[in-house]
């Protein structure tokens, strides 16, 4: 999956850099094919909920920059905290014993992705499909744990193709997207002392999905500028 999505990159860099010395002139002359906007942020509040990372929720926004007729950027930045699924499910219980073993997440994302929009409107609107690169770190501690020192730290590296379609009406766009993702996991339990890669066993018992090739489904709102 890794050289698949670098191969589609450099193939869908070079075909956009070829199609836009081929446009024909009544192409130009179709102004409803063109987007009045070169610039959408937009937030994912279904992972709010559960994201990249298990039991984490994540709170950021991404950045979609057209770049050529077919063709846009869009970086995504967030930070992961605990899921509000997470937090729903144990502020029922307020024992001190709970509290003292409530886990806490702190860590980040980061991903990039390069997008090629086929239909008949111009980017960045309509379908488009798009290789991705992402980046994810994450600390799980309870309070017991941090009066020790120990900490549980997660990485992802995620590789993904997604196809998906993006809405645009007026000010407001709406992106909905599926695909495959090929995840590298690195899990280790840390402490002042001593660094302990968990097996691949201990890793599979954390997900939902087992391997390294799972689905990915991206639903998004944002606004145009």
């Amino acid at each position: 999956m890794k050289r698949l999505c670098t191969s589609f990159l450099i193939v869908l860099i070079s075909a956009s850099i070829i199609k836009a010395q081929h446009y024909r002139a009544e192409d130009f002359g179709d102004t409803k094919k063109f987007s009045n906007f070169g610039k959408i942020i937009k937030i994912s509040p279904l992972q709010f909920f559960y994201g990249n990372m298990p039991l984490t929720g994540e709170y950021g926004f991404s950045v979609e920059q057209k770049a050529g007729l077919h063709t846009s950027f869009q970086g995504d930045i967030a930070y992961l905290g605990n899921g509000l699924i997470y937090l729903l499910a144990y502020t029922s219980d307020t024992t001190q014993t709970a509290q003292q073993e409530r886990i806490t997440m702190v860590g980040f994302r980061a991903q990039a992705a390069y997008r090629y929009y086929f239909g008949e409107k111009f980017a960045p609107q309509g379908w488009y499909f798009a290789p991705h690169l992402s980046y994810a770190r994450v600390r799980y501690s309870s309070a017991t744990a941090r009066q020790s020192g120990s900490y549980l730290q997660a990485t992802h590296i995620d590789y993904s193709f997604i196809i998906g379609h993006q809405f645009v009406w007026g000010r407001f766009a709406m992106d909905i997207s599926a695909g495959i993702t090929s995840r590298q996991r690195y899990w280790a339990d840390k402490n002042y002392q001593t660094v302990n890669a968990l097996s691949q066993q201990e890793i599979e018992d954390m997900y939902i999905f087992t391997g390294t090739i799972r689905p990915k489904i991206g639903f998004s709102l944002g606004r145009t500028f």
